[in-house]
């Protein structure tokens, strides 16, 4: 449940920042903003699957 309740619970804390930075720079934008921090964040994890580095990734 506590992997659900973060899941969902960053919809709720992100929404507000996330509406006025689209009300800002447009929806269009938004949209590229959004991806690209979506594709730096998959980039991220090459490492962990190349050099096998998992330590990094599963630090808390």
């Amino acid at each position: 449940m506590l992997i659900q309740l973060c899941f969902f619970g960053a919809y709720s804390i992100i929404s507000l920042p996330a509406g006025s930075l689209v009300q800002r720079i447009s929806y269009k934008w938004g949209i590229v903003t959004g991806l690209t921090i979506a594709a730096i964040g998959c980039a991220m994890f090459t490492p962990a699957a190349s050099y096998r580095v998992y330590a990094i990734f599963l630090r808390h």
